[in-house]
């Protein structure tokens, strides 16, 4: 009797053996199966249903103790959220909207997250370093659709996300431009553009951000002169000049205002740097020569003020350098003389 009760313990035993390895061979095949048609989606494109049917795979390894199909997703995945990423930039491209950039963005950051969770750190990486490239994208749409405030908050998500982006800082001193802030705050923004840029080797991004902090402190330097508020308008034309700018009207304004201040040695200097930098004709130097004149005038050098005048005596300056000359210096070889 016992020899029996033995031999049915172990026909038991193997029954159960066998069942378990049965079931656990139905249970790879069904998984491995599952495996195969996520791949199949996402060989043609279906992302989004791969990557749920990916993650339904992992699980259902995972209760199973298949490790190594684990793997296998743990491979795909990450890979797949990148190209989903890929593939809702170029829905951007084809229709450049805020909701397919904002799509885009949010792409990328779940491109991270999973690249993040599941080990890939070399595409997490590069995730990362393009998500501050698409708030930059996403702050020129918002700049064309005049949503300047918009705009300013998307580059300071780019800033927050890489505070050495040359590129959104340059920006941002647009934006800025176009709010209307105040000039030292836009050119502060420039200048920091520049310093990131020069110590990343970005040579194009430096140079326009230098381009454009003259033509601010230009633009403003003028506008106090105009106003008469020369002290102010001296030091934005001289930190203009400051930046070793071959702009001639930065000169040629500091010359304007050295007069109006009656610092004749000043303007003389600064009208010689501006004739010496400018390249168009005769027409565009006469604004030059006619604030040199006016200087020379104003030292009692008739001799040079009416040289100056006379090559002043064009365009627009035509007739007051000619009244100068006439009337005020009789200049020779003029009526008045």
């Amino acid at each position: 009797m016992k020899r029996t009760l033995k031999g049915l313990s172990s026909l038991l035993l193997f029954l159960l053996v066998a069942s378990s390895t049965a079931l656990a061979q139905d249970a790879r095949t069904e998984i491995t199966n599952a495996y195969n048609a996520a791949q199949e989606k996402a060989t043609s494109g279906n992302y989004e249903d791969a990557i749920e049917e990916f993650e339904d795979v992992y699980e259902d390894a995972e209760e199973a103790g298949l490790s190594d199909i684990q793997e296998l997703v743990v491979g795909q995945l990450p890979r797949i959220y990148s190209a989903k990423a890929s593939e809702a930039y170029k829905a951007f491209q084809a229709n450049q909207s805020l909701e397919t950039i904002d799509a885009a963005i949010e792409a990328f950051k779940e491109a991270q997250s999973a690249a993040t969770e599941y080990g890939e750190s070399s595409i997490a990486a590069q995730m990362a370093n393009n998500i501050p490239q698409l708030y930059y994208v996403k702050s020129l749409v918002q700049f064309r659709q005049e949503d300047f405030e918009g705009s300013s908050a998307t580059l300071d998500q780019a800033i927050a996300a890489n505070s050495n982006y040359a590129q959104a800082y340059f920006q941002k001193a647009m934006v800025m431009r176009k709010q209307g802030l105040a000039t030292s705050d836009i050119v502060a923004m420039f200048d920091q553009a520049i310093t990131l840029a020069d110590m990343y080797g970005q040579g194009q991004v430096s140079s326009r951000a230098t381009d454009q902090a003259v033509q601010t402190l230009l633009f403003a330097g003028a506008q106090a002169v105009q106003d008469n508020q020369l002290t102010q308008g001296i030091d934005y034309l001289t930190r203009a000049a400051g930046y070793e700018t071959d702009e001639a009207d930065v000169f040629y304004r500091l010359a304007e205002a050295y007069n109006k201040r009656s610092l004749y040695n000043d303007a003389i200097t600064n009208a010689q740097r501006a004739l010496d930098l400018e390249s168009g004709g005769v027409a565009d130097k006469a604004k030059i020569y006619f604030e040199l004149g006016f200087a020379y005038q104003m030292q009692n050098n008739k001799e040079a003020a009416c040289s100056a005048m006379k090559n002043a005596s064009y365009g627009d300056f035509r007739d007051p350098a000619n009244h100068k000359m006439q009337f005020e210096l009789k200049c020779p070889g003029t009526s008045g003389s």
